[in-house]
Parts: structure tokens; sequence; C-alpha cells
């Protein structure tokens, strides 16, 4: 919901009860018994108030007097009419005596023309007089002026050519200590130059033989990873091998277990030669083990050593 605005008759008010409880007149107190209003529109009101109580003297009495806003109105109303006729009246009196006061001074005026024209006469030979004087007094402080100034600036010219001969002294030592810094940091350079081609040059030679280590490295490592893959396809030959003998082991077992059950005369010649193919068939799979750890100990191997092959670090 929008708040409205505080007018002057509500700081009026405001400013009556303060004075009625005998506070001060101030824009936070007047802010405090409205509850509401800026504080530049409370000032704006309270300096129209001030105006008004400076100005009209007797509605400021009448306030404090305690009576009715509207009849305080009708009674500035009617002070201020009797104000400006009084006003009035006194511009009349004012614009009289302006009249004889101008009058006496035409003729006090006119009476006083021809002692003014003496006078005026009387100055003119006077300032003529002066200015001879003046003048002579100028041509004379001018010449001691031109004087002084003349042997001001031979002690100047004096000073010049000493300073002149200290700085130029100060000179020569500064550029002969400049010459010499110079020539030290030619050396300086110089030695830095030569450390510098000797660093270049072992650095040429530290790359050249990375580059030799890294062939050496990638040369030992493709070796490694071809026997890798080489026994990789070893091991999977045989251990297909090894499974196609077990099969083949398999099917002659199950074929010698037919022929066991029909011909029970040859079962001890039969036991045996299963106890032989078994020990075969655990020989092959103790072979297809080893096999396999040998191929994941050369995959470790391989691992190893690359971990621990010193790769060059780049400069």
């Amino acid at each position: 919901m929008a708040r409205h605005g505080i007018c002057y008759e509500d700081v009026v008010e405001a400013i009556q009860a303060l004075q009625e409880q005998g506070q001060a007149i101030n824009v936070p107190k007047i802010r405090e018994y409205l509850g509401t209003g800026s504080f530049s529109t409370i000032n704006e009101h309270l300096r129209t108030w001030r105006m008004q109580v400076q100005q009209h003297p007797e509605s400021t009495l009448a306030a404090q007097q305690g009576y009715p806003l509207e009849l305080q109105r009708l009674f500035s109303a009617l002070w201020q009419q009797a104000c400006d006729l009084a006003r009035q009246q006194l511009e009349q009196e004012r614009q009289q005596a302006r009249t004889q006061v101008e009058a006496a001074q035409k003729a006090q005026q006119e009476a006083s023309l021809q002692q003014t024209w003496m006078q005026q006469e009387l100055e003119k030979a006077q300032i003529a007089q002066q200015a001879v004087q003046e003048k002579h007094t100028q041509t004379r402080l001018a010449l001691e002026q031109t004087h002084e100034r003349l042997q001001q600036l031979q002690h100047q010219q004096t000073d010049l050519q000493q300073a002149l001969q200290q700085a130029q002294q100060k000179y020569e030592q500064k550029e002969n200590h400049w010459l010499q810094e110079i020539d030290q940091l030619r050396q300086h350079i110089k030695q830095k130059n030569h450390d510098l081609a000797q660093m270049q040059h072992q650095l040429e030679l530290a790359q050249l033989k990375t580059a030799q280590q890294d062939t050496l490295h990638a040369q030992t490592i493709a070796q490694l990873e071809s026997q890798s893959q080489q026994l990789t396809v070893q091991l999977e030959t045989q251990a297909q091998e090894h499974q196609q003998a077990l099969q083949t082991l398999l099917h002659e077992h199950e074929q010698e277990q037919k022929a066991r059950r029909l011909a029970e005369h040859d079962m001890q010649d039969w036991q045996k030669a299963y106890r032989q193919q078994g020990e075969q068939i655990r020989n092959l799979q103790a072979d297809l083990q080893t096999c396999l750890a040998k191929n994941a100990q050369l995959h470790e191997d391989i691992g190893i050593l690359r971990a621990h092959v010193p790769f060059p670090t780049p400069y």
C-alpha cells in the first residue's frame, strides 16, 4: 500500500506539540512525532515555518497561545494586510523625502561647481608638478636598479663559470667510471657468451647421447615385444596341441573303456594302459601349466624392464 506524504500543516502541528512539551524543534524530533515522512520533506517544511516566524512573529505568538489553525491563518492574513498598508504609506513618505533631498543636493551641486573647477585647475597644476618629480625619481631609481642588476649578473656569471668547471670535472670523473664499468660489462658478457657456447655444446652432446639411448631402448623393447609375441604364439600353439592330444587320449580312453567292457580278460592290460595314459595326461597338464607360468613371468619381466629403463629427461 502506498504511503501518503506529509504536508506543511502536519509539520506545523508537530512543531506545536513539541513546543507544548518543551522539546527542541528539529527534523528527527518531528519525524519521530509524525512517524512518517522523509527527512528532506520535513526539513523543507521546517525551513518554510522558520521563514514565516521571522517575517510574521505575531502568527507564532498566536500559535503558542493555542488558537485554532484557521484562526491563526486569518490573523496572519489580517496582519499581512496591515503591514502592506503601512509599507505603502512609508514608501510615499520616503518618496517625498527623496524629492526634497534631490532638490537640496542639486542646489548644493550648482553652488559648488565653481569651487570644483578651481580645485580641478589647482589639482592639474599639482599633478603636472608631481608627474615631473615622479619621472625624475623613476629615472634615478631605474638607473640604480640597472647598476645593481649589472653587478648581480656579473656575480652570477662568475658563479656559473665556477659551477660549469665543477660540473665538467664531475662529468669527466663519471665518464671515466662509466667507461670502466662498460669495459667490465663487456668482459663479463664475453665470459658469459663463452660459458653459453660451452653449455650449448654440452647440451648438443647430451641430446645426441639421449637420442642414441632412445634408439637403443626402443630397439631393446621392440626385440622383447617381438620375443614375447613369438613365445605367446608358441605357447598358444603348444596349448592347442596339448588340448588336441588330451582330447585324443580321452577318446582313446573311452575306446579302451568300451574294449574293457567287451573284453574283461584284457582287464589288467587295459588298466596298465589306462594308468600310463593318465600319467601322460598329468604330464601334459603340468607342461601346460609350466608354459602358462613362463608366459606370465615373461610379461612381468617386460613390464619391469619398461618401468626401469631410464628414459632421458627433455631439456
